[in-house]
C-alpha cells in the first residue's frame, strides 16, 4: 500500500498524468472544433423565394445563396407560368408569432430545399370511351377527373334523351384511346328527343365563366369570340375576361346545343351598367 502511494505522488506518475490532461484537453479542442465547423454552427443564410423563377435561375441562385436543392414529383399548373417553379419547402418567409411580421426564413448554409416544378408542356391524357355509354353529365365528371375540358356541347335529335352520341376534337370524331395534352377542350354532341328553343339569357357584364355557366343551365354554348383578350398570359385571363356585347341579345331564341356569339373586353368599365 504504501508502495502504492509513493509511486501515485511520485515526480514521474504526475508529470505522465499531466502530460494526459493536456493531450485529452487538445483532443476534445478539436474534435468541438471540428463539429463546430461541420454544423457550420453560428452561420446561417436567407431562403431566397425561388418561386417564379425557371431551372436555370433556381441553380444560380440557390448556389449563391450556398444551399442545395431537391427537385420533387413535377405538377402541371397552367395557371401558372409553366417551367418554373411553384413552391419550395422551406419558403422563403414566415409569419413571427410574437408580433405577426413576416419575416425573412434563415437556415443553416447547405440546407437542402425541396422544390416543385411546374412543367414546360402539359402531361398527355388518353381519352375514355363515351359515345353511346354515357349522359352529358356523367361524361363531363369523367372528363373533369382526368384533366379535359368540355368547351362546347352540341345537341342531334335521338330517341336516347343526354345519351353522348359523338366526342369531337378540332371538328373531328376523336377515337377512345387518343391521348390529348392535358387541358384541350373537345366537344360533346348529345342526342335530345326535343331540340325546342330556349330564350337566350342575359351575360353582358358576367365574366367569361360565369357567362359559359349561365348558358350551359339552358343547354346554350359559347361560340365565337372577339376582341377583349389578345394580350392575356394564361387561359385564366380569359375566363377573368368580360362579356362586353353578345348576340343574340338578351330575349332572342336559339335551338338548345346552339351557341352565342360574345365579344370580350378585359376592362370592367367598358361594361354597360
Amino acid at each position: 500500500m504504501k508502495g502504492l502511494l509513493r509511486f501515485i505522488f511520485s515526480r514521474s506518475f504526475i508529470k505522465n498524468g499531466a502530460l494526459s490532461l493536456v493531450v485529452f484537453g487538445i483532443l476534445v479542442g478539436l474534435a468541438f472544433f471540428a463539429l463546430k465547423s461541420y454544423t457550420n454552427h453560428g452561420h446561417s443564410v436567407d431562403v431566397p423565394d425561388l418561386t417564379g423563377l425557371t431551372m436555370d435561375e433556381t441553380v444560380e441562385v440557390i448556389k449563391e445563396a450556398g444551399l442545395r436543392y431537391k427537385l420533387e414529383d413535377p405538377v402541371y399548373m397552367p395557371d401558372k407560368k409553366l417551367g418554373t417553379i411553384v413552391s419550395q419547402n422551406p419558403p422563403s418567409t414566415y409569419i413571427d408569432p410574437e408580433d405577426g411580421d413576416e419575416k425573412t426564413r434563415k437556415v443553416k448554409a447547405n440546407r437542402q430545399i425541396y422544390l416543385t416544378f411546374n412543367r414546360d408542356s402539359p402531361p398527355l391524357v388518353e381519352m375514355p370511351d363515351l359515345v353511346e355509354k354515357h349522359s352529358q353529365r356523367s361524361a363531363e365528371m369523367i372528363l373533369k377527373m382526368i384533366g379535359i375540358e368540355v368547351e362546347k356541347v352540341i345537341t342531334e335529335r335521338s330517341k336516347f334523351e343526354n345519351l353522348v352520341m359523338k366526342q369531337l376534337y378540332k371538328g373531328k370524331e376523336l377515337e377512345p384511346g387518343t391521348k390529348l395534352p392535358k387541358g384541350e377542350k373537345i366537344t360533346l354532341v348529345v342526342g335530345k328527343r326535343n331540340t325546342a328553343q330556349v330564350s337566350v339569357p342575359k351575360i353582358v357584364g358576367y365574366t367569361y365563366k360565369e357567362a359559359k355557366n349561365i348558358l350551359s343551365k339552358v343547354s346554350l354554348n359559347i361560340g365565337d369570340i372577339t376582341g377583349g383578350c389578345s394580350g392575356c398570359a394564361t387561359g385564366q385571363d380569359t375566363l377573368n375576361a368580360y362579356i362586353l356585347k353578345q348576340s343574340p341579345e338578351l330575349g332572342g331564341y336559339l335551338a338548345k346545343g346552339q351557341d352565342v356569339r360574345v365579344k370580350l373586353t378585359q376592362d370592367k368599365s367598358e361594361v354597360p351598367q
